[in-house]
């Protein structure tokens, strides 16, 4: 089996929102990897920007804010990989969760707003701490997943991007994240994550991973998208 690897490097939220739904229309398996210039957060479908946003803050501190088109809490993307992957839904199990099969049944979660509080079934944690946060969304015959592995994590400034009224809120996300640089004790770098992620990838999945560009076709399905739904008011304060 072989799949298109593309590294799209940085993007604005609104691009890489629409890079990965134009990539729903390839015509064979995807695994994309890229960053996000400005730092920030990307909200689930279901939530609402307004109730659960620091707009105000998010500004102050120059940070960026998208709805996804999947679902799941809210990520603060700064520091990480951010990958993606585009399948038909005929090659996944029919179930979400099952889909996710990495780790067990999450326990004492904190109910907030914020991804990294609240492990999923079968998302991936050191220690009780997630580690890598992953929402999915069915779109006709596609399955589109995409996640952030944690390179650093300044739970500081991502707690001050929320609406949350909790004094101890900090010190709570504290004890249920983490990230590379603080499971390994050193700072892991771009690179270093990419290899890692592309070696465990064709090894799970048996294939072969065929470096490529986006399409002319694709870039301009991307273009669009960024500019008349992901950029807008009307998709982002959507709830």
């Amino acid at each position: 089996m072989e799949f298109r690897f593309l590294d799209t490097g940085k993007n604005t939220p609104y691009m890489n929102m629409a890079i990965d739904e134009a990539l729903l229309a390839s015509n064979s398996p995807v695994l994309r990897f890229y960053q996000w210039l400005p730092p920030a957060i990307s909200i689930g479908f279901s939530q609402s920007m307004s109730r659960e946003i620091n707009i105000a803050e998010c500004h102050k501190q120059g940070i960026g804010y998208v709805r996804r088109l999947t679902g799941g809490k809210a990520v603060f993307h700064e520091s990480e990989l951010t990958y993606s992957i585009i399948l038909s839904a005929e090659s996944v199990p029919e179930s979400i969760v099952e889909s996710y099969e990495m780790n067990g049944h999450p326990d004492n979660a904190i109910h907030s707003s914020i991804c990294f509080n609240e492990p999923s079934y079968y998302e991936i944690v050191v220690d009780s701490r997630k580690l890598v946060g992953s929402a999915q969304v069915r779109k006709g015959n596609k399955v589109l997943q995409h996640g952030s592995v944690l390179i650093d994590a300044n739970i500081e400034k991502l707690c001050s991007l929320f609406n949350i009224d909790d004094t101890n809120i900090v010190a709570k996300t504290k004890s249920r994240m983490t990230s590379l640089n603080r499971v390994l004790g050193r700072n892991v770098a771009y690179q270093e994550v990419v290899d890692a992620m592309c070696y465990g990838f064709g090894r799970n999945f048996k294939c072969r991973l065929v470096p490529d560009l986006l399409t002319q076709e694709e870039i301009e399905s991307a273009k669009r998208l960024s500019a008349e739904k992901y950029s807008t008011d009307k998709w982002n304060f959507l709830r």
